[in-house]
């Protein structure tokens, strides 16, 4: 996943859940020490599930296309029940369909979920979309540099000043 893509998709989160902590996925999780987290509850979690295909768009595109994974942590005292479930239908809400003006997420759909309940103290629940996504290099990394040759004269000649 692209830096673009990251935060195109963090700040879609961070516009429909106002007091979450959201960060990149890093098994977060399964590193836990005893029952203390080192972020706070509720957040959400974003990274990417297996390999991410690219496909060459030529000028200096490439669409990506992958697996976006977004995990929900919720506190299961503090929380209902009912909330945890509605926490889970805003994740799709949210993404669902996402799409940026300036093509960093061309295609976002839901494609599968699961709950993982190997916690004692909070919920964990995984949804994967498949997604989209372009990668752009700029004009500069593009641009290579024309060859200058000596003409008749003596007179630099540049064969992109025709």
């Amino acid at each position: 996943m692209t830096k673009a893509a990251y935060l195109a998709v963090k700040n879609r989160l961070e516009e429909k859940f106002k007091g979450y902590y959201i960060d990149k996925f890093n098994n977060q999780f399964e590193k836990l020490d005893g029952n203390q987290l080192p972020f706070s509850l509720p957040c959400l979690l974003i990274g990417t599930e297996g390999e991410i295909s690219y496909n060459g768009e030529g000028q200096g595109f490439q669409m990506g296309t992958g697996l976006l994974a977004i995990y929900l942590g919720i506190e299961i005292y503090n929380n209902s029940v009912l909330d945890y479930f509605e926490a889970k239908e805003k994740v799709y809400d949210a993404l669902e369909g996402f799409v940026t003006d300036d093509d960093n997420i061309a295609f976002c759909s839901r494609a599968s979920d699961e709950d993982d309940q190997d916690h004692k103290n909070f919920y964990v629940y995984k949804t994967l979309f498949n997604f989209q996504f372009y990668s752009f290099r700029s004009i500069q990394e593009q641009t290579l540099e024309s060859p200058t040759f000596t003409i008749a004269g003596g007179l630099p000649f540049n064969i992109n000043g025709i």
